[in-house]
């Protein structure tokens, strides 16, 4: 017999390969592996329930700026969004999604974000997927019209496909 295969410890080999075995037939592969909740991957869904696979990743959600509610409102596609609704409002024909009508000229109206700008700014979903909070937040679908109210409770427009999407992923 050769030198290597003589000094080679097949005892403790044999030993690896057969517990190795019969721990991942009978389920019990957790007794080898040193398992994490959320698995090694870093994923959108864990980030929103706050479970992190690598500490870079929870560190640059936790170290991202500060939310600046200036950048979200005073956005090029807001403003347009704004003007494009006022001359709609000016002619009759704005419509409120919150309660699905049509606001006439002489009602006071809002602009409003169907998922609040601070609420995309903090989601970790959005960090971790390194997306722009003031450009998502500010897409066609979410900035909305609403009739000016005294109260803060608003109702959710109920057509927010686009929104679905982006918030179960």
């Amino acid at each position: 017999m050769h030198t290597s295969a003589q000094d080679f410890n097949w005892a403790k080999e044999l030993e690896k390969t057969v517990v190795n075995s019969l721990t991942t037939s009978f389920g019990l592969d957790f007794l080898l592996f040193e398992d994490k909740i959320g698995g090694n991957v870093d994923t959108v869904h864990n980030a929103r329930q706050g479970v992190w696979a690598t500490d870079r990743e929870k560190q640059r959600y936790q170290n991202r700026e500060k939310y600046n509610s200036g950048l979200y409102h005073k956005d090029a596609r807001f403003k347009k969004t704004g003007s494009d609704d006022k001359l709609r409002h000016q002619a009759g024909g704005l419509h409120d999604p919150y309660r699905n009508t049509t606001m006439g000229p002489g009602e006071k109206r809002n602009l409003d974000h169907v998922i609040s700008a601070q609420e995309v700014h903090d989601d970790p979903g959005r960090t971790l997927a390194e997306m722009d909070g003031v450009k998502l937040a500010n897409q066609d679908s979410n900035p909305n019209p609403r009739r000016k109210q005294s109260t803060s409770r608003r109702v959710r427009p109920p057509s927010m496909h686009t929104w679905k999407s982006y918030r179960s992923s």
